[in-house]
């Protein structure tokens, strides 16, 4: 779904703590996260190229923070439940290599996650995917508070 394991991303990583338990990670690629920088930015902060400098490492880090800060507040009130999330932490690598992260918790932990593509459109037309990766019981929770029931098989 992302176009290939070797497809290079920029992801946004954060645990979650609280009524649920996992980690959030928000995934763009690299250019539609430099275009976005950019955007925030003045010029003289900006680098050039594809590698992201320090200081727009940290906007990026920071943009991640406040929109999957902002869906964990949305699903919190759409739940009732109380979701916390950590400092973000970035990485920059290929999709296979961050997606194993999540692969591996949802291995350990259950093999139940939540992807939400998304789409930012004003002068900039970027795409990103949210993927919640919450333990067992949280998923149940969430799913419970939602009126849904998980048989047990």
């Amino acid at each position: 779904f992302l176009g290939g394991e070797e497809v290079v991303f920029l992801a946004v990583y954060l645990g979650v703590c609280g009524d649920v338990s996992g980690s959030m990670m928000f995934l763009t690629k690299t250019c539609d996260a430099k275009k976005l920088v950019s955007k925030i930015l003045p010029r003289d902060l900006a680098s050039a190229g594809e590698e992201m400098n320090e200081m727009e490492a940290f906007a990026m880090r920071e943009i991640g923070n406040i929109i999957t800060g902002a869906y964990l507040n949305a699903l919190s009130e759409m739940t009732g439940l109380r979701i916390l999330s950590s400092p973000p932490d970035l990485v920059v690598d290929m999709a296979g290599a961050i997606l194993s992260v999540p692969a591996v918790e949802s291995g350990v932990l259950g093999d139940q996650l939540l992807l939400i593509e998304s789409r930012f459109q004003s002068e900039l037309h970027l795409s990103g995917y949210y993927i919640l990766v919450p333990d067992m019981d949280s998923y149940r929770r969430i799913l419970s508070s939602l009126g849904i029931t998980l048989s047990n098989k």
